[in-house]
């Protein structure tokens, strides 16, 4: 999971997980910082005794053009989210995503290797990741023709200018 620290990102959901999960084969780790002038932002004092009490490695800030390909799964359980930059750098690298549904993630229902949880039941996800683990994981090159012909910042600001053409 790499996000901003905010409670609303779902990183309470995302220890619990980790909590509940028995298999040693999996492997939970949380990237991003914290957002001191955001009141939903965890603190440097719950973020340790979360991370201590629990089997997910926080990695702290990471350079995600350079290090999001060393990791197999992102996660985003976000209860809110605007378009989701790092589930489209996730999906461009093929790893497969797992997010909750909201406006900013539903565009992942285009992709290979994603799944979009429509219920957050923790439960579940942690069911979901066990099967993922045995199953045969493959990086998916389509994405990168589906992102490449739909997602470009050219096409983006492209729309923008047709949405809010003014005469």
């Amino acid at each position: 999971m790499s996000s901003r620290l905010l409670i609303d990102k779902g990183i309470l959901d995302f220890v619990s997980i980790a909590n509940k999960n028995e298999n040693k084969k999996l492997k939970f780790f949380l990237s991003g910082e914290i957002d001191n002038g955001n009141p939903k932002s965890i603190n440097h004092y719950d973020l340790q005794n979360l991370i201590n009490n629990s089997p997910v490695e926080y990695l702290g800030y990471i350079d995600l053009r350079k290090e999001l390909h060393n990791y197999d799964i992102l996660i985003s359980l976000s209860d809110y989210e605007g378009f989701s930059r790092v589930l489209l750098e996730a999906a461009w690298v093929g790893l497969f995503c797992i997010s909750t549904l909201n406006p900013g993630t539903e565009f992942l229902s285009n992709f290979e290797n994603s799944k979009i949880i429509e219920n957050k039941d923790n439960n579940q996800i942690l069911l979901y990741l066990n099967n993922l683990l045995n199953s045969n994981l493959k990086i998916s090159n389509k994405n990168k023709i589906i992102i490449s012909e739909n997602y470009t910042s050219s096409i983006i600001a492209n729309q923008f200018s047709k949405l809010y053409y003014l005469d």
